[in-house]
């Protein structure tokens, strides 16, 4: 489907090896922030040689405690309909547990809730996911390499935490570890883009609403991440533009179809 469809699963098989050696060192940590910004990289580095065919944005207002998603992945087939996924990013911690993914509260919106409140809006609607950076360690030996970048619909995450707080099921589970998430049903990342798992993709992401390029507005807070580009300094926004922007997604990308470079290669 996508011409980053190999990079993907490359990048999922380095990131788990990469992980499981970073937690055999004790009190050895992961950056979240450092991954995202690293697969982000990745991105722009490979799509260098097909110019035309994925863009990247940056947000400069974003806030990571206002904002539900990191990534606003937009990806094109080959007739141009657009499916859209909202992302949340998690690493886990030494002990395979994502800590970051917090139990219920009543009193204060959780993180996924926001992510799935923003995926739902008529005028952006897209399929609410969380990206999690994994490798081997205790809590996570029912995953592979292939799992370094799963995703799982944040809606399930928000299903297990809800009947947790208001049903008492699983009382005893504070921390979502790998296992956990496994058994509820995560699959690695590189499902969105290869033809492969096309079947895969349509009965568990497939989106309600469809996209064309010409429905996706680009206008500020966000600036174009390329190397022949003068990138858009932070300071240019005021600070009331970086308020009203703070929940907008931190990157957006747009990658459209590259089968026929596919074929002709």
């Amino acid at each position: 489907m996508a011409l980053c469809c190999n990079l993907v699963k490359l990048y999922s098989k380095v990131l788990w090896s990469y992980i499981s050696d970073v937690y055999s060192f004790q009190n050895m940590r992961v950056s979240e922030i450092g991954i995202t910004n690293d697969l982000i990289y990745r991105f722009l580095q490979y799509y260098r040689n097909y110019p035309g065919f994925c863009d990247v944005y940056i947000n400069h207002s974003y806030d990571e405690k206002t904002r539900g998603a990191d990534i606003d992945l937009l990806i094109f087939n080959s007739v141009g309909v657009g499916s859209r996924y909202y992302i949340q990013s998690k690493v886990m911690n030494f002990e395979g547990k994502f800590k970051d993914i917090k139990k219920w509260n009543p009193m204060n919106t959780p993180q996924f809730q926001k992510l799935i409140n923003w995926s739902s809006n008529p005028g952006h609607a897209g399929t609410p996911l969380y990206l999690l950076y994994s490798g081997m360690t205790i809590n996570s030996n029912l995953g592979n390499s292939n799992n370094g970048l799963s995703i799982i619909d944040a809606n399930i995450i928000r299903n297990f935490r809800y009947n947790q707080f208001y049903k008492n099921t699983h009382p005893t589970t504070s921390s979502l570890t790998f296992n956990i998430l496994y058994n509820l049903g995560i699959d690695p990342f590189h499902v969105l883009f290869c033809s492969d798992d096309d079947n895969l993709r349509k009965s568990k992401y497939s989106n309600e609403k469809s996209y064309s390029l010409g429905d996706i507005e680009i206008a500020p807070p966000y600036s174009r991440l390329m190397s022949d580009e003068v990138a858009t300094e932070e300071s240019q926004f005021s600070s009331d533009s970086k308020t009203k922007y703070s929940e907008f997604p931190f990157y957006k990308i747009i990658i459209k179809n590259s089968e026929r470079i596919l074929e002709n290669s």
